[in-house]
């Protein structure tokens, strides 16, 4: 990384006097962005720190960030004709569309408005009040770009002379709004030419970790004396399990083929092998065990299948005493302890992968569209805990009376995958062992 930098360092005043920034960072980088234009929104973190002093011309780095060493130039500060600004907001809408409905929101909105003006927290208050994805944010909506809000909401802030909370709700067509200000509009926009040399190991360094890797492997004989010898040169040991012949990774190792290999074609268990050569690692593996063809005993799997089992006799007996229960959801979860909670979930339809706080589970999904409105199921196992759903409301989807548009979809895709069937099918009628892992 020293020899890098000192590279990059020399090329510094050449890079500053030059009048063909772009030409000169495309032909000397290794980055994939050498001339980029960036606004306030976007602009590197290590730029954006000095904002305020950037200037046509300005010069910095050596920077070390992400792997890399930078120097960047400003070739050009401009003004865009899109601006961009910061703000959070809370969103209060109305239930319909009648005066009476957005006076309602209108009234709670300003509400919660004087409330912040009065000392309270802006993030707290969108927390407990806001309706929509900004919420459990604190209401931040990040930066945004002129035409990408709606326009009175635009209107507001962009006309923001100061950071803070604006003195009055906005109303858009999604509600009323109490807006804080924390990036007034600016146009400003900063191209910058790029030079970027990511650090990657020298011959010495190579050299030095293969030596390394050798030292280890020299003389090893089990894996006790691996395990031994890796924990005296405080080495990491990673396992990888459940390897087939046909793997090409382990782990975190995504080219990791001949590693593969040597175990099904010479490794036996507790043979060591030589230094293999992976990317950018230099690697030594032990075997450890091998699992031949057909079923496990029960002691293998033993560790595997115990939580599974645990978490089944418990299911069963929250089960019971869930089901036992009387009462709200919310009377039924206070008598459970801290661990229950109630929840609600809206627009859950049947493809959805997963339902609110109870994430993937397509079982309570099923049982969810199972229920009628006004219903509730009994306590059942879910993928993460027992569960009991109530169902609010169900909107039925309307009949389709044509399904050849997906009858097509089907047959496409199946058709598709003929050939593969087809070459699967005779590999299983043949019973030929596979055994090419020996040559590749």
């Amino acid at each position: 990384s020293l020899v890098i930098k000192e590279e990059l360092s020399r090329d510094v005043e050449t890079f500053r006097t030059t009048s063909e920034d772009s030409v000169y960072a495309a032909n000397n980088t290794d980055g994939q962005t050498p001339y980029t234009k960036y606004n306030v929104s976007n602009l590197p973190s290590f730029l954006s720190d000095q904002k305020a002093s950037l200037k046509t011309g300005t010069v910095i780095g050596p920077i070390l960030e992400t792997g890399s060493f930078k120097v960047v130039k400003v070739s050009k500060v401009g003004i865009d004709t899109v601006g961009t600004a910061k703000a959070n907001h809370i969103l209060i809408k109305w239930d319909n569309e009648t005066a009476e409905a957005k006076k309602v929101a209108k009234d709670k909105a300003k509400k919660i408005l004087n409330d912040i003006k009065g000392g309270a927290s802006f993030a707290a208050k969108a927390q407990e009040f806001g309706t929509d994805g900004t919420a459990t944010r604190g209401g931040d909506l990040g930066f945004f770009s002129s035409g990408q809000m709606v326009k009175p909401f635009e209107t507001a802030v962009f006309n923001a002379k100061k950071t803070g909370l604006l003195s009055d709700v906005v109303e858009t067509q999604f509600g009323y709004h109490i807006i804080e200000v924390t990036s007034v509009k600016d146009n400003t926009s900063y191209t910058v030419a790029t030079i970027e040399r990511t650090i990657t190991p020298s011959d010495e360094t190579q050299n030095e970790a293969f030596r390394k890797a050798d030292t280890f492997a020299s003389g090893l004989s089990g894996l006790d004396e691996f395990k031994e010898k890796a924990k005296k040169e405080n080495l990491s040991i990673f396992d990888g399990n459940e390897l087939t012949s046909g793997a090409r990774s382990i782990n975190d190792l995504s080219d990791a083929r001949q590693m593969v290999t040597w175990m099904f074609r010479d490794a036996s268990k507790g043979k060591v092998s030589d230094v293999f050569d992976l990317e950018t690692n230099y690697t030594v593996a032990v075997m450890t065990d091998e699992t031949e063809a057909g079923f496990k005993s029960l002691d293998d799997i033993k560790n595997e299948i115990t939580p599974a089992v645990k978490n089944e006799l418990k299911g069963k007996m929250l089960i019971e005493k869930l089901n036992a229960q009387k009462g709200t959801l919310e009377e039924i979860a206070k008598t459970m302890g801290s661990d229950a909670n109630v929840s609600s979930s809206s627009d859950v339809k049947l493809n959805s992968t997963s339902m609110g706080n109870i994430g993937f589970d397509p079982v309570a999904l099923g049982k969810a569209f199972s229920l009628e409105a006004g219903k509730r199921s009994s306590a059942f196992a879910g993928e993460n805990g027992a569960i009991i759903l109530e169902l609010s409301n169900k909107t039925i989807a309307p009949a389709i009376g044509e399904y050849s548009m997906f009858k097509n979809q089907i047959k496409q895709s199946l058709d598709g995958r003929v050939g593969f069937n087809i070459a699967e099918a005779l590999k299983d009628a043949a019973k030929i062992d596979d055994k090419r892992y020996k040559f590749f």
